[in-house]
């Protein structure tokens, strides 16, 4: 034969057969205690969460729990790379993968390339304005001179 242990309406203590006394209220509602001190705290219409020696405060504030439960381990989000206007994922994931070395090296490579068209740009530039009127000053393309003759 099971033993039927009910619960104090007030604080959550056991109670067990033989024990506590039930309360019928004019409405039919049934609230069992386990001391009288139980029923006056709950008729004094007294809140069990801010009692700090009730199971329902002692379970609401995490208080004597002696196996801690452990946070689940958020699950780490695969981040999927996706093409970007002009350059396909599969060149991108291929630039990732190359060595720190490898990717130095290009860099250097690209900037020699760059430093190469603007040095062909510059001169390129410099044939072109020196091309028809020979060697002369500003001052003499311009006309005017602002040297002291005349004196």
């Amino acid at each position: 034969k099971m033993v039927r242990i009910k619960l104090d309406d007030f604080s959550g203590f056991r109670i067990h057969p033989g024990h506590g006394y039930c309360i019928i209220m004019k409405d039919s509602k049934t609230f069992t205690f386990i001391r009288h001190k139980m029923h006056a705290l709950h008729a004094a219409k007294k809140n069990p969460r801010k009692i700090a020696w009730t199971h329902v405060y002692r379970r609401e504030n995490g208080k004597g729990t002696l196996a801690k439960t452990k946070k689940k381990k958020a699950r780490q989000v695969v981040k999927a790379q996706r093409s970007i206007v002009g350059v396909k994922a599969e060149v991108i994931a291929a630039k990732k993968t190359r060595s720190k070395e490898a990717r130095k090296t290009d860099k250097e490579q690209a900037i020699k390339e760059l430093k190469a068209r603007k040095k062909a740009a510059k001169k390129k530039s410099q044939a072109r304005s020196a091309g028809g009127r020979g060697k002369q000053s500003k001052k003499q393309l311009s006309g005017k001179s602002h040297g002291k003759s005349g004196r």
